[in-house]
């Protein structure tokens, strides 16, 4: 708790810009902290966003991969399948 509480207190320590400066730069190193603030903020859309890009990334590998190896397995099809139906949900809820 100590180490948490001595974090807390550098963080609260900090000026505006510097605030900023090490938002910008958790955000460049992990798309997780990203959706994490918008969450914070909200910003559910901005979440959802992130989420369907994430997720269609995700099902474009796979398929990219079938289509360099002429198939692959069922299970793996079926995986990319699933993800972009829950990203075409996503976009139209």
């Amino acid at each position: 708790m100590e180490n948490h509480r001595s974090l807390e207190d550098k963080i609260k320590a900090l000026e505006k810009p510097q605030l900023q400066q090490l938002i910008s730069e958790l955000i460049r190193k992990s798309r997780d902290c990203k959706k994490l603030i918008f969450m914070w903020l909200g910003d559910t859309e901005k979440v959802n966003e992130e989420l369907i890009q994430e997720y269609w990334q995700y099902a474009e590998e796979i398929i990219s991969e079938f289509n360099e190896l002429g198939g692959g397995p069922e299970e793996k099809w079926e995986e990319a399948l699933f993800i972009s139906i829950f990203a075409v949900v996503l976009i139209f809820n």
